[in-house]
């Protein structure tokens, strides 16, 4: 009976500490995410490579979520293209950076969390 219940508790703490497939693909998701947008904004010098992990995460997972929610990507380009175009409180480069950032995420996002979209990039 104690050999019954060890191993009952052995398989128990195994499944418990086992992530599920899904939970896994996950989070290697989210690394390969990081890591592809982090590269990329520091290969164009963007200063905006410094906004934490946190907040690339946040902004990749929003993409999604407009996107399920009927935003488009030419949509949403459009919106910040004329917010920025209308603020000249923004220099040239500041603007080149935000919307570096913004594509860099955006493409990402679409790549490892919602690729059911990436038939939304334009050709």
């Amino acid at each position: 009976m104690k050999k019954q219940l060890l191993s009952l508790l052995v398989i128990t703490e195994v499944f418990i500490l086992t992530p599920s497939t899904a939970l896994a693909e996950f989070y290697l998701n989210e690394k390969a995410f990081l890591r592809t947008v982090n590269n990329l904004l520091l290969e164009n010098n963007n200063p905006l490579s410094k906004i934490s992990n946190f907040d690339k995460l946040n902004y990749g997972q929003k993409v999604c979520i407009n996107l399920g929610q009927g935003v488009t990507l030419k949509n949403s380009s459009e919106k910040l293209i004329s917010v920025l175009a209308s603020d000249k409180t923004i220099s040239l480069n500041q603007k080149w950076q935000l919307i570096n950032y913004d594509s860099t995420v955006t493409i990402a996002a679409l790549h490892f969390f919602c690729p059911e979209y990436k038939s939304q990039i334009p050709s």
